[in-house]
């Protein structure tokens, strides 16, 4: 049996072919493979679920009623602590302060 002769007029449909499949493959494996959004994405942090509870734990007892400096810095106070915030994971370490960039990056939601 003879090959026959490949010109670009007898390539061409097949040359189509391939590359439609290839473009519907990479689509399907794209879609697929792309991270969903709204499901990735974490939860708002506030002051009230998050950064409250956290001050709480970690600033007592010098930031709350009967501490030394309760009467400068309240940290029961969502007032007070919004407009610290930026300076506030100076003294933060780990996730805690990741908490709190995350708090203020989210423009610091009561």
């Amino acid at each position: 049996m003879i090959a026959p002769e490949l010109t670009p007029m007898t390539l061409r449909p097949s040359l189509i072919a391939c590359l439609a499949s290839l473009l519907a493959l990479s689509l399907s494996v794209a879609a697929h493979s792309s991270p969903h959004r709204s499901q990735d994405k974490p939860k708002p942090v506030t002051f009230t679920a998050d950064i409250a509870p956290l001050l709480a734990a970690k600033c007592q007892p010098c930031h709350f009623k009967g501490g030394k400096v309760f009467d400068k810095l309240p940290f029961d106070q969502y007032k007070t602590v919004a407009k610290i915030a930026p300076r506030l994971h100076t003294r933060l370490k780990g996730e805690d302060e990741h908490l709190v960039a995350r708090w203020i990056e989210q423009g610091a939601p009561e």
